[in-house]
């Protein structure tokens, strides 16, 4: 029988050292930004009921929950998504706080994915959420958190993607086939063409914008194009405010780093107006994923609008590490060498203070510590002799 005691489970991985090192750097540039940006930090625990996301708007199948039971055989899922956690959270014990609350979080999330999509089954969310306020200022707000968020680890290397769900998710409603909805859902999540017309002339007139979707992925101007298909009042409006943001992103950064694509789809239902995506240059995988969100609160009886944003850690620290942005902190390292039953905490107080990593030595010897001491490449070897600490300089 094939044992799996020296790997770790599809989708997830260990990490060591550098990695860390670059994952708690990034993870405490975005918090320093979020609170100041008046964002306060909350955490939701790991493991939340299933009733969470088996129903309403924030609901999720099945099939992508990691669930167990607690000690009374009630049906648990290790959290999936942290938005729906949140709203929880603000129906049971935020609801007295003024609006708008804005809210920050960093914590993982747990979720199923099929054998060799590559994805994985647990990674960190760094995110924020702005409730109370469906005001075009707090899409302005979110998106300029999003792409500051973005600038803050990878400068200008990276991609922002707007839509809008307002604009196809109508037509998706529409179709009362769940079967036929989800293919057309695929085909424009794909941009597939020839699955687009053919799904269009299934559909007859309503499915006539679907021909339209290669043509409304590109630069701004892609907008201007849209006028002359989206005609409606609300469509209109829609359009407006769009070309706003891109105006407003375009002051944060280049022109040419804004992607419309008004066929974009989330793979959750909740979405229910502008929607964003953030990526690295060279990297396929969005890193930072967000967008509007009106009626998730509706699951609890609340009429409470909301947008935020998540990005995904685990996908940032390999494009920050990869990237000419992480730049580790360089640090002088001390070997000490001395008798187990001596008194190093001055000693040891004053190199850390002046700037030194300490490393105690466990070996035996003198001449062997200093061999451990270059094995290191450290800058110093500190050793006790007639009761005093002895430095010696190895660079």
């Amino acid at each position: 029988m094939k044992k799996f005691d020296r790997i770790t489970p599809n989708g997830t991985g260990d990490l060591v050292f550098l990695e860390c090192n670059a994952r708690y750097t990034l993870i405490e540039k975005l918090r320093h930004l979020f609170s100041n940006f008046g964002y306060g930090e909350v955490r939701t625990p790991t493991i939340e009921f299933f009733d969470t996301f088996s129903n309403g708007i924030g609901r999720l199948s099945q099939n992508s929950l990691y669930t167990l039971t607690d000690s009374a055989g009630r049906l648990l899922v290790m959290r999936p998504d942290t938005t729906k956690p949140i709203a929880r959270l603000y129906a049971s014990r935020l609801y007295n706080n003024i609006l708008p609350l804005r809210i920050y979080y960093t914590q993982p999330v747990f979720r199923r994915n099929i054998e060799l999509c590559k994805k994985s089954d647990e990674f960190e969310q760094s995110g924020i959420e702005l409730i109370g306020s469906n005001s075009f200022k707090a899409d302005v707000e979110a998106l300029t958190l999003a792409i500051n968020s973005m600038y803050s680890i990878f400068a200008n290397d990276f991609y922002l993607e707007i839509g809008h769900m307002g604009l196809l998710k109508p037509i998706l409603l529409s179709i009362n086939d769940d079967e036929l909805r989800r293919e057309v859902k695929i085909a424009i999540v794909n941009k597939n063409y020839p699955d687009l017309i053919r799904l269009s002339e299934l559909l007859g007139d309503k499915g006539r914008i679907l021909r339209e979707i290669p043509a409304l992925f590109g630069s701004s101007n892609v907008l201007e194009y849209a006028e002359k298909i989206f005609t409606s009042k609300s469509d209109c409006k829609i359009l407006t405010n769009l070309k706003s943001l891109c105006k407003i992103a375009s002051h944060h950064i280049s022109q040419d780093n804004i992607i419309v694509d008004l066929a974009i789809m989330h793979e959750y239902d909740y979405y229910t107006g502008l929607v964003f995506s953030g990526y690295v240059k060279g990297e396929g995988s969005e890193i930072l994923s967000g967008g509007r969100y009106d009626s998730l609160y509706s699951d609890y009886k609340l009429n409470i609008p909301a947008i935020g944003f998540a990005i995904n850690i685990d996908r940032a620290t390999k494009a920050y590490l990869k990237s000419n942005q992480y730049k580790p902190s360089v640090n002088l390292t001390a070997v000490l060498y001395s008798d187990p039953e001596s008194d190093n905490t001055i000693i040891t107080n004053t190199l850390i203070h002046e700037g030194y990593i300490v490393v105690n030595s466990l070996l035996d010897s003198k001449a062997d510590a200093i061999k451990y001491a270059r094995s290191l490449d450290a800058d110093l070897f500190v050793f006790s002799e007639n009761n005093k600490f002895v430095r010696q300089k190895l660079k």
